[in-house]
């Protein structure tokens, strides 16, 4: 009977490192699903790419307004504070970020402009995002 103890003992005893790594596994895979729940990522990148497509073919001189309304949802879901701080335009390079943390989606375009003025402007049916583009000096 004791053997029979001592024999479960030393089977969980041998298989700790295997469960802890078993739970350490299972702990990420719950951590990754509920990151990608709301598609945050997708959004992120497919935003920055059409952006960067409507200032690619812009010229100096135009307004721009798009509809963001489903990435404003998104980011106030993420609790995402400043929704202003959604969009971020560099040097030839439009930034999407969602989440409150460090991740964003980047995609470079280009031509040679600068976009200026950017703000989202809250409305009851849709929010869109106006900006402006001038010539890069």
């Amino acid at each position: 009977m004791m053997n029979k103890k001592a024999a479960i003992g030393d089977l969980i005893k041998d298989n700790a490192i295997y469960l802890i790594l078993l739970t350490l596994f299972v702990i990420g895979m719950f951590a990754f699903v509920y990151q990608k729940k709301d598609n945050a990522v997708f959004w992120e990148e497919y935003y920055a790419k059409e952006i960067a497509k409507v200032i690619e073919l812009s010229e100096p001189g135009d307004e721009i307004s798009l509809d963001v309304q489903k990435i404003t949802e998104i980011a106030s879901a993420n609790k995402v504070k400043d929704l202003n701080s959604i969009f971020i335009f560099g040097d030839n390079e439009v930034c999407i970020k969602l989440n409150v943390g460090d991740y964003r989606s980047c995609y470079k375009y280009l031509n040679e402009v600068i976009v200026y003025s950017p703000k989202i402007k809250f409305a009851d049916p849709i929010n869109k995002l106006e900006f402006k583009i001038k010539e890069k000096p």
